[in-house]
């Protein structure tokens, strides 16, 4: 207890006080003011408190930035993509139309660059969509005159067979020539010939046959074999030929059995066109 009247500390059992000696009955314990210890604020919510706000920030300043751009870069992406896809599309249907273009293209070319060629065919083509060639005159570097009959350039051009035109100079007749002039331009395409003297078979086999000729025609000319048969031979032409006349130079025969006769003889010649 403590003295009312100095304050001191004293057993709870004195009568009298230690330091000062007064009576110790009537004093009562001194009573201490009593200061309200404050309330600890709890700890642990403030700190979470400050994890939140940290992670809010770093989501603020760091990671949604960058979402953000990943969302541009890709949507960049995308759209890059697209224009590509868009230009690929663009390229590939010029190149589409180009490609499909080209087939005309080659075609004309391939048209434009095929030579003119002549070849023997095996049989007798399809003339039903062909016209015949009218011949407005005919010569050749010589004709046989014989009494009572026409060996003549135009002979063999006449559609009859039983006559022919005959050359008339020395020798087998190698390096003659007939020459039959179209009555207007055609686009020839196929020619006709009875080679020999068709008026019989004696004729025919006794006369000189061609069996390679030169055939000259719109400017083109090459020399063409043929068999030793009496029947019509057909040659055609790669492509239609423009052309006025044509020309036919004997270049080698069969010489016939008769010695007496030893001229080189066609019977007809017959020109197709377009």
């Amino acid at each position: 207890m403590y003295c009312s009247n100095c304050g001191a500390k004293n057993d709870e059992d004195a009568m009298f006080c230690a330091e000062c000696g007064m009576p110790m009955e009537n004093i009562t314990p001194l009573e201490v003011e009593q200061k309200p210890v404050p309330k600890k604020k709890p700890i642990l919510p403030l700190i979470l408190g400050l994890i939140v706000v940290a992670v809010l920030l770093c989501v603020i300043f760091f990671i949604w930035p960058n979402v953000n751009s990943g969302d541009k870069a890709a949507e960049a992406q995308d759209t890059e993509a697209q224009d590509t896809e868009v230009q690929k599309e663009a390229v590939e249907s010029g190149s589409d139309a180009e490609d499909a273009g080209e087939p005309e293209k080659e075609t004309a070319e391939e048209e434009e660059t095929v030579e003119l060629s002549m070849s023997v065919l095996g049989q007798t083509p399809d003339l039903t969509n062909y016209t015949k060639v009218g011949i407005e005159s005919a010569g050749a570097s010589s004709e046989y005159y014989q009494a009572g009959y026409d060996n003549s350039a135009l002979a063999a051009f006449d559609g009859i067979e039983a006559t022919s035109w005959q050359e008339n100079a020395s020798g087998s007749g190698i390096g003659e020539w007939i020459c039959g002039r179209f009555n207007m331009q055609y686009n020839v395409k196929y020619i006709g010939l009875k080679l020999g003297n068709w008026r019989d078979d004696d004729r025919f086999w006794g006369n000189n046959r061609p069996i390679e000729l030169e055939i000259s025609i719109g400017g083109y000319s090459q020399p063409v074999s043929f068999s030793d048969e009496k029947k019509e031979q057909w040659v055609e032409l790669s492509k239609p030929c423009s052309a006025s006349d044509i020309t036919i130079t004997i270049k080698n025969v069969n010489r016939g059995t008769n010695t007496a006769w030893d001229e080189g003889c066609i019977s007809e010649i017959e020109v197709y066109a377009e």
